[in-house]
C-alpha cells in the first residue's frame, strides 16, 4: 500500500513499540507444525506464535486508538475553523452587497480561502482516521482465517509492509 499517513498522524504513533513487537515473530519463520499433503500445506500456526502475533495486532490497535484520541480532538476543532471560515465568508457577501465591495470582497475570498484549505486538511484527517481504524481490524481478520505457516507468514509481512508505508517520513519517529 503506497498511502501515507499525515506528518500529524504519523508522529502520535510509537512506532517503534509496534516493530519491536514483532522481533521474536520475524526470527521463527522457520519453526512450523504443519505437513505437507499431495503438495498442499496443511495444519496450524503454533499457538504460541498466533498469540504473539495476536499481541503485535493488540499493540498495533492501542497505539493506533491513541492517535485517534488526538485526530479527533483536532478534526472537531478544525471543523469549528472551518464553519467559522464559512462564516467569514457570508458576512464578506453582506458586506459587499450593502456597498463596501473591496472590504466585502476581501472578506469573501479570505473566506473561501480559509474554508478551501481547512476543508483539505479535514479531509486528510478524516481519511487518517479511517486507516488507523480499519488497519488492524483487516490484520486481526486475516489472522483468523491463516491456517498455514505460510498464510501466517504472509499476514506478518503484510502488516510490517503497510505499516511501513503508513509512517512514511516519520519513519525515524518514535
Amino acid at each position: 500500500m503506497t498511502c501515507r499517513l499525515s506528518r500529524l498522524a504519523a508522529g502520535k504513533v510509537n512506532w517503534k513499540r509496534i516493530h519491536d513487537s514483532t522481533i521474536g515473530l520475524r526470527s521463527r519463520r522457520g519453526e512450523t507444525s504443519s505437513e505437507t499433503e499431495g503438495g498442499r500445506e496443511i495444519g496450524n500456526v503454533p499457538d504460541e506464535q498466533r498469540r504473539r502475533l495476536e499481541r503485535v495486532f493488540k499493540t498495533a490497535r492501542s497505539e493506533f486508538d491513541l492517535a485517534l484520541s488526538v485526530l479527533r480532538r483536532v478534526t472537531y476543532w478544525m471543523i469549528g475553523f472551518l464553519f467559522a471560515g464559512f462564516a467569514v465568508g457570508v458576512v464578506g457577501g453582506i458586506v459587499a452587497a450593502l456597498g463596501e465591495y473591496y472590504g466585502g470582497g476581501a472578506l469573501s475570498v479570505s473566506g473561501l480561502v480559509g474554508v478551501t484549505a481547512l476543508g483539505r486538511e479535514v479531509w486528510r484527517l478524516g481519511r487518517d482516521q479511517a486507516m488507523l481504524a480499519l488497519i488492524p481490524a483487516k490484520y486481526e481478520l486475516a489472522l483468523e482465517l491463516a491456517r498455514t505457516q505460510r498464510q501466517y507468514d504472509l499476514v506478518l509481512e503484510r502488516f510490517l509492509e503497510e505499516t511501513d508505508s503508513l509512517r512514511g517520513k516519520a519513519a525515524g519517529s518514535s
